[in-house]
């Protein structure tokens, strides 16, 4: 019996450092690949500068329950640093003021435009443009969700390139130039992704960020930490190696044209920004063409985080169900010849740690509590054990910190120490909590329940 006990022991700390050094390696990759990008800070000033060289770009926000945030929302936007541009604002069914907001705000007219229909979505009711300036268009149509929204945005854009947005989000105003560089660099980009910054306790005037501040609570704070890390560590690790399997859907964009050929969103998932990126991959492979998926780090968005517990676990639960949908829906990528290092290393890496990571810390903490009660293993080793996890944890918090404070540098002295108390925090409790969100999300995957997005609860800037 003890010697089943401690293969299973063994078996379970194997997969605990193979997770740890597969992350550690991401923040190598990540810190390098992000010295490289920040070293060609000669195309910033180029594409600033030379105006006439800009991709014409169409940016696609959703909005839902947006009254509170969809006015700065939009005044960021259309605030940009970029010579030819369009915002489409689709009114996804909202249940508040949203419509009469941006109405009232800038002056919107009935739009005789006739949308050209190529993707499936709900009905439109209503199109207007704005007589204050002509580049914004808001759509009203019946509520179909956020991947339902963005086919009509897309069906209704005019120009070759997409960008899609969050109505909670704020862009810096030199955002689409860093963001479109790879479009204009590599003929075969087909998407492009931004970071994805925190903008709860940042000062935020007539949509631009004039101040970045901390949130006040450290469930908000700890939030930074993990934002930090995605996408520095992550991101940028998976772009060192051509792997990148997810733009955020806060802040992507996108080849329309390659969008088209891949049948736009999927309605039936929550994960569709993953599920689109999969689906590009996919139809590459299949067709023998070869394409670039990239991420610009200092391409930023603004975003509202959860402030309570309850929202939040809410948000991770639906993340982590659109994470395995997505997964499931592209399931023949695993393995497939000519996939390179996507096939064979980042998909399985996904599979087994991010869809069957919940189940597999959940049966190995508790056989291990469960071991220690019976006499089997000694309660100094689970101490230890935690205490690994723990430093295992914070050493990658803090790589990801490192990172900003070294290339990026948004934050003052004090707030890099409450960053370094929010790591701490997050490994003595937060990660437990974030395991269990995770597991629930899986079972609502493996039981089939409905797709829904939920409700975000919004505050002013």
């Amino acid at each position: 019996m003890k010697e089943i006990i401690y293969a299973w022991e063994f078996i379970f700390f194997l997969y605990f450092i193979f997770v740890n050094v597969s992350y550690f390696f991401l923040n190598i990759l990540g810190f390098f690949s992000i010295s490289k990008i920040l070293k060609s800070n000669l195309h910033d000033v180029w594409f600033t500068k030379f105006d006439v060289y800009d991709i014409p770009i169409s940016i696609i926000t959703p909005a839902y329950n947006e009254e509170l945030t969809i006015v700065d929302s939009v005044q960021s936007l259309l605030n940009l640093n970029y010579s030819e541009f369009e915002v489409l604002v689709i009114c996804d069914g909202p249940k508040d003021n949203t419509l009469e907001v941006l109405i009232k705000t800038y002056d919107l007219v009935p739009n005789l435009e006739v949308p050209r229909l190529r993707l499936d979505h709900k009905p439109i009711k209503k199109n207007y443009i704005s007589l204050k300036d002509k580049r914004l268009k808001v759509i009203f149509k019946e509520n179909g969700g956020k991947a339902d929204a963005l086919n009509c945005g897309i069906n209704i854009s005019s120009y070759p390139l997409f960008c899609a947005i969050d109505a909670d989000s704020i862009l810096d105003s030199e955002a689409l130039h860093k963001l479109v560089q790879p479009f204009s660099l590599e003929n075969n980009t087909v998407a492009s992704g931004g970071i994805i910054r925190i903008a709860n306790g940042c000062e935020i005037i007539d949509g631009k960020v004039k101040h970045i501040g901390m949130p006040k609570s450290w469930l908000e704070k700890i939030q930074v930490v993990e934002y930090l890390r995605a996408y520095l560590n992550g991101r940028m690790g998976w772009v060192a190696i051509d792997s990148v399997m997810i733009i955020s859907g806060a802040f992507g964009l996108f080849s329309k044209s390659a969008v088209f050929d891949v049948d736009g969103y999927n309605h039936n998932t929550v994960g569709e920004d993953m599920e689109l990126v999969l689906k590009l991959r996919e139809h590459a492979l299949k067709n023998n063409t070869k394409i670039n998926i990239s991420f610009v780090p200092n391409a930023v968005c603004w975003t509202q985080c959860p402030n309570n517990i309850k929202i939040l676990g809410s948000q991770r639960k639906r993340w982590q169900k659109g994470l395995l949908e997505s997964l499931w829906s592209s399931k023949s990528l695993l393995f497939k010849p000519r996939s390179g290092l996507l096939g064979f290393y980042a998909f399985p890496f996904f599979i087994l740690v991010e869809a069957l990571g919940p189940f597999i810390e959940l049966f190995g903490y508790i056989s291990l509590l469960l071991f220690a009660f019976l006499g089997y293993i000694n309660w100094n080793s689970c101490f230890y054990f935690y205490f690994l996890a723990f430093s295992f944890g914070l050493i990658l918090s803090l790589g990801a910190i490192l990172i900003e404070v070294t290339f990026f540098n948004h934050y003052t002295s004090k707030s890099i120490f409450q960053l370094f108390i929010a790591c701490i925090l997050e490994n003595l409790w937060f990660r437990y909590i974030h395991s269990y969100w995770r597991l629930i999300g899986s079972i609502q995957f493996l039981k089939k329940s409905p797709a829904s997005w939920g409700e975000m609860k919004r505050v002013k800037f």
